[in-house]
């Protein structure tokens, strides 16, 4: 996995269109729950140019876990992961290097 920092990956990401009532974009910095390990846990996506991301298409981005020092196990050979918030899941998504 590449790591730009510590908690910080480039991954793609795709919001999922049947998650919402609206087809709104959805913005860079949108914080959703990573699912992995069967825990979720907070964490931030940023798409790289700073522009608004559409629904049901792929999109280059950062993932930043929030609460890394508590979580960093659960990353451990991982490449998919799936986005909620809450019970409503949001979006999946893969990291562009997995270990």
């Amino acid at each position: 996995m590449r790591f730009d920092k510590e908690g910080k990956f480039t991954v793609y990401v795709k919001w999922l269109s049947a998650s919402h009532h609206s087809k709104m974009p959805i913005k860079s910095g949108i914080r959703p729950q990573i699912f992995v390990g069967g825990i979720k846990t907070s964490c931030i996506i940023s798409e790289l140019t700073g522009k608004e991301m559409n629904l049901d298409i792929e999109y280059e981005a950062e993932l930043e876990i929030i609460f890394w020092d508590h979580y960093k196990h659960l990353f451990c050979g991982i490449s998919k992961f799936d986005l909620y918030n809450g019970n409503m899941k949001l979006g999946e998504g893969y990291f562009v290097n997995p270990v």
